[in-house]
């Protein structure tokens, strides 16, 4: 359970706020605004981590999904008649067999 001596101190002040002259309340009033705000710079810095875990969180199952979606994706293109016939058509051109063995020769491999 949460400390609850600041809101104690709070309702003692208020309890007796008609009583007491403006030098006074100012003088009872300023702590407890000071230790309010730290309070609260503790609590924006408490929302701003856990605004970031969620951020981060938030990246990591996009991540997650992009590469569930980009397997499916790699599958189907793999499934691809045309892409296989792509894939393993032997290329045009390339070496002659005259430029192979010309070069086997040079490099003493035959």
């Amino acid at each position: 359970m949460p400390d609850r001596s600041v809101e104690v101190h709070y309702a003692m002040l208020l309890a007796e706020w008609n009583e007491l002259n403006d030098r006074e309340r100012a003088r009872r009033l300023r702590p407890l605004q000071a230790v309010c705000a730290d309070v609260a710079a503790l609590r924006r810095g408490e929302q701003g981590a856990h605004r970031l875990q969620l951020e981060h969180d938030r990246l990591e199952l996009d991540r997650e999904r992009r590469k569930e979606c980009m397997e499916e994706k790699f599958k189907e293109w793999a499934n691809d008649p045309g892409t296989r016939v792509r894939l393993l058509a032997k290329p045009e051109g390339g070496i002659t067999p005259e430029t192979l063995e010309r070069i086997q020769r040079e490099l003493n491999l035959m």
